[in-house]
């Protein structure tokens, strides 16, 4: 056995990715968290046993120790796609069939791996690398190799597109843990770069592990700092998916950056506008409202079916500081037949308005003399009857002879 540098340092990466591992299996019961944890015991098991192959003087070992760390290499790119699927909430859905798929190749190279002396599908052989005092070799590589790397690449490459769209959607609201996020991702994809450059840094040394490495450090400081895999796009399919309200988030340059489907449906928008102006999109939203604590405002916008009215509350990420815009959530509620209902309240009211003030109603005790018939006021004084309704009412008299006075002045008198 001789150690050497790179022994030294691939354990040590190995020790890294067992303590984010453990670090991670804390939140196992998050949305991609166990797959996570399972993802650093790979890196782990790949790092450790590619040290030990760095220390072996005779092939069988560099086979034997190349054919365990194959078991943590084959199984990291599968388990990180699980991670960002779940991650991600991505619509692909993980049933046995789909991981049946992703793990059909790794399996079938693992096996291949440790039978290679049989076929040479893998390994066709090595010679001695490069650099001195290293003791790594550089190894020549059988057709299935070039199959099962592409299957490997396939997977990984899927998986960082999910957490690349999630990084971006997740930054108007979560900076660091978005960037953080998308560095873990591309630095793993730069040590697989210097790894298979032929004219590469460290010849023989996988610098892919060590990439991933990396980003263990860089998920073990989101863990401890940034709450990570606590604030997890999975909210937004229980929270911001299926609340009644609209959900918009507008960035500093005025351009959406997410929105949930019952604000499209309240806007009539069919086709996602995310990475578009609010003025193109929907004019009559820009800048409403003007603070953040002011009371919601109503924009009318015309949608397919008519003219409706919605009710627009914004809330500023961080805090709104005048002199520097920032980002904004709109909150958005379809008042339409509130609106409605207020208006034709409105005119009812006003109707009666107009109804009471033409009428003049007598109300309460008239005092009303028994003989003569005539009312006195509330000064004292005694009017005709015909004058008193005249004047508290709209009404004027007509005067006349009833039958009976007809009788009783024409005919009896007479």
């Amino acid at each position: 056995m001789m150690i050497t540098v790179f022994s030294l340092v691939l354990g040590g990466v190995s020790l890294i990715a067992l303590f984010a591992a453990t670090v991670a299996w804390r939140k196992r019961d998050a949305p991609g968290g166990f797959a996570l944890t399972l993802t650093f015991v790979g890196v782990a098991i790949w790092c450790f046993f590619s040290g030990m192959e760095t220390t072996s003087l005779d092939a069988y070992h560099r086979y034997l120790w190349n054919a365990i760390s194959y078991i943590g290499l084959c199984n990291v790119p599968p388990l990180f796609l699980v991670f960002a699927l779940q991650y991600s909430d991505s619509t692909l859905p993980l049933t046995p069939w789909t991981v049946s798929v992703f793990w059909s190749i790794p399996i079938a190279t693992i096996v291949l791996a440790f039978t290679n002396s049989l076929h040479h599908l893998i390994w066709i052989g090595f010679t001695m690398g490069p650099v001195p005092s290293t003791n790594t070799v550089v190894y020549h590589h059988g057709v299935w190799y070039f199959i099962a790397t592409f299957w490997l690449l396939a997977l990984s490459l899927i998986a960082s597109f999910h957490l690349v769209r999630v990084a971006f959607r997740a930054a108007a609201l979560y900076v660091t843990q978005a960037v953080i996020l998308l560095i873990s991702v591309i630095v793993p994809w730069i040590g697989l770069l210097l790894f298979v450059l032929p004219n590469g840094p460290v010849p023989g040394l996988d610098t892919t592990s060590l990439g991933f490495a990396v980003s263990a450090i860089l998920i073990m400081t989101a863990f401890n700092r940034l709450r990570f895999l606590d604030l997890i796009p999975r909210a937004r399919e229980n929270l911001v998916e299926r609340m009644p309200e609209g959900f918009v988030v507008v960035d500093a340059s005025n351009r959406i950056v997410d929105i949930n489907q019952a604000a499209c449906r309240h806007l009539g928008i069919d086709t996602s506008p995310v990475g578009k102006s609010v003025d193109d999109v929907v004019p009559a939203l820009n800048g409403l409202p003007g603070e953040a604590n002011d009371a919601p405002t109503v924009a009318m916008i015309s949608r397919q079916g008519g003219r409706v009215s919605l009710e627009v509350s914004t809330s500023y990420l961080g805090g709104r500081k005048r002199a520097t815009p920032t980002a904004r959530v709109l909150l958005i509620r379809d008042v339409t037949e509130r609106r409605r209902a207020e208006e034709e309240r409105e005119r009812l009211v006003a109707d009666l308005q107009s109804a009471l003030a033409d009428v003049k109603k007598l109300s309460g005790l008239l005092p009303i003399c028994a003989s003569c018939k005539k009312i006195r006021d509330d000064k004292g004084y005694w009017h005709q009857v015909e004058d008193f309704v005249e004047k508290h009412a709209e009404v004027q008299f007509s005067h006349g002879l009833c039958p009976d006075c007809m009788r009783k002045l024409y005919v009896d008198g007479g």
